[in-house]
């Protein structure tokens, strides 16, 4: 049997221990929102992701803060996510990556526990 195919390495998020949690439970959440066209979400920390949003039309401070939350929650071990909206997201002439990791090393005061 062949097993479901991992995310790449470079579209995980990163814990401090080593863990590693598929980014793709965002894009799950993100289902659930329609009006969001476009994100992107970069990792700054092993405790916080910033997440790029374009939207149809601009959402309410509650539905972006629900949003919010239910990312949190489903990715747990204590992320934090940081919601911006934009009008658009540039690409840089780049091949477009919906998840980036931007973690600097000197971070290392951080901690987190999943327990």
């Amino acid at each position: 049997m062949i097993d479901r195919p991992l995310g790449r390495l470079e579209e995980m998020l990163r814990l401090r221990d080593g863990r590693l949690i598929d980014s793709s439970v965002i894009n799950v959440v993100l289902r659930e929102w329609p009006s969001v066209w476009q994100h992107r979400f970069i990792q700054r920390r092993y405790d916080l992701v910033e997440g790029q949003l374009v939207y149809e039309t601009p959402p309410r401070r509650d539905e972006l803060e629900r949003l919010r939350c239910v990312l949190e929650e489903k990715v747990g071990c204590g992320m934090r996510f940081e919601l911006r909206v934009l009008d658009r997201i540039d690409d840089e002439g780049l091949k477009f990556h919906a998840f980036l990791c931007r973690i600097e090393e000197d971070n290392r005061d951080l901690t987190i526990d999943c327990g």
